[in-house]
């Protein structure tokens, strides 16, 4: 059940409807997505009345403060950026304020005033996502002039993406290039298409595993569309262990974790990897030699 606020109004309003957009700064595209019913919001307002509305609604674009995922691990810092690793199965950013398992809301634990970076966004300073289940490194700029001009030339400041993956069967190195589209339920998974956007990535076989039937993959990313090296690996015959939507079996996690990211900035080279003990225990689940 979502959590919800008594507000007492010391003025009143011609409906329920002209007193949220006075108290809330939303849309009324946005309101519609909380479902009110005509007849509520067509309700007039007295001085004194009380209405319910959701905790959602009354901090919409604000970041949670009480984190509730595993603690993320500071990489790197500097004036520019602040680099960490997130763990896996946690959201890069929220979708509303009720959402407390994000980066941002564990990034307002250490300074809420990274958190002041593209305040109309619930992206604020982070420079990319991450799946739910994907763990590893994260980029987040410190300011927003640094985040919008990155923003606008990213692909072209990117060196290099590097991944880890634990792919079912034995595989070769190779290059795969699809065309995707996404589909199903608000684009939840990605399909090959024809008229879908061409992706690439570079795989290169590190270590198989007879026993287990699985592979140590390391995957250079080229574009970052959804779900790409999941869908990409899933095309090849060779599912991401735990990868169920893409046809994998079920595992402890989905074994995909972003490793490293190179790219230039203000002429100043940036090359942070994500050695934490979440890789470590990635190698070790695959008892990895290296």
């Amino acid at each position: 059940m979502k959590s919800t606020i008594k507000l007492s109004f010391i003025k009143s309003f011609p409906s329920v409807e002209e007193g949220i957009f006075n108290i809330c700064n939303i849309s009324k595209s946005k309101l519609k997505t909380f479902k009110f019913s005509k007849n509520f919001l067509a309700k007039k307002i007295l001085i004194k009345d009380e209405i319910e509305l959701p905790i959602d609604l009354i901090n919409l674009g604000k970041i949670n403060p009480n984190y509730t995922g595993e603690n993320i691990e500071k990489i790197f810092e500097d004036e520019n950026f602040f680099v960490f690793s997130k763990p896996h199965k946690t959201h890069s950013h929220p979708l509303s304020y009720s959402d407390s398992n994000n980066t941002l809301s564990a990034l307002y634990t250490i300074s809420g005033d990274l958190l002041n970076v593209n305040k109309e966004s619930y992206d604020r300073g982070l420079l990319y996502r991450l799946d739910f289940e994907t763990s590893g490194l994260m980029y987040f700029a410190k300011t927003t002039s640094i985040y919008q001009d990155m923003r606008e030339n990213f692909s072209s400041m990117i060196k290099e993406k590097n991944y880890y993956a634990i792919v079912e069967g034995k595989i070769e190195s190779k290059k795969l290039t699809h065309n995707l589209k996404t589909s199903g339920k608000k684009g939840s998974i990605v399909k090959e298409d024809s008229l879908g956007r061409k992706c690439t990535i570079d795989v290169e076989a590190l270590e198989y595993s007879e026993i287990h039937n699985q592979s140590l993959v390391k995957v250079n990313l080229q574009e970052g569309f959804k779900h790409q090296i999941r869908a990409q690996l899933m095309l090849d015959n060779h599912p991401i262990v735990g990868d169920e939507i893409y046809g994998a079996k079920n595992s402890t996690r989905l074994w995909l974790h972003c490793f490293e990211y190179k790219f230039d900035y203000r002429e100043k080279s940036y090359s942070c990897s994500d050695e934490t003990e979440k890789l470590k225990a990635f190698f070790n689940n695959f008892n990895s030699k290296l």
